[in-house]
């Protein structure tokens, strides 16, 4: 069976899921447990949080610094999807449903720019974390490839 983590390209994607993983009690059976402190030290500042108060609309809790830096501004209470062309709009809705429906990570492969206008390929990983009549959260990480 091919998962998440064995398809993804950066290795810091890959710690992300399996600290995901871990965090949630997600791990297949005799799978080693991944430490969540030493593994995270080296994305932390690409890593965010995502939380929902009405359905369909995922905004920015918090956000690392190097994330922030990417776009060009602090990214807290902005809405995900406004980071993306209109035409892609709908598909990453239907990533973030489909993630939430399965409660495992969803991955979008994407070509960005930024704010100094140089492009750049990139994996972003979201992680369902919490999900309730009150709204929701995801773990995520923008992943810049090459980096």
């Amino acid at each position: 069976m091919n998962t998440l983590s064995e398809t993804v390209a950066h290795p810091d994607t890959r710690a992300l899921v399996e600290s995901w993983a871990t965090l949630t009690g997600s791990q297949a059976p005799g799978a080693r447990p991944a430490g969540l402190p030493r593994r995270v030290d080296r994305f932390v500042e690409r890593l965010f949080l995502l939380e929902t108060l009405e359905p369909g609309v995922w905004s920015f809790r918090t956000a690392g610094t190097e994330l922030n830096a990417l776009i060009g501004r602090d990214v807290r209470g902005h809405e995900l999807a406004g980071l993306f062309r209109h035409l892609d709009r709908p598909l990453l809705r239907a990533l973030v449903e489909a993630t939430l429906a399965g409660g495992a990570p969803g991955l979008v492969r994407a070509r960005g720019e930024t704010v100094e206008r140089v492009r750049l390929d990139l994996e972003i990983v979201l992680a369902p974390l919490v999900s309730g009549a009150g709204g929701g959260r995801m773990l995520g990480l923008f992943q810049p490839l090459g980096a």
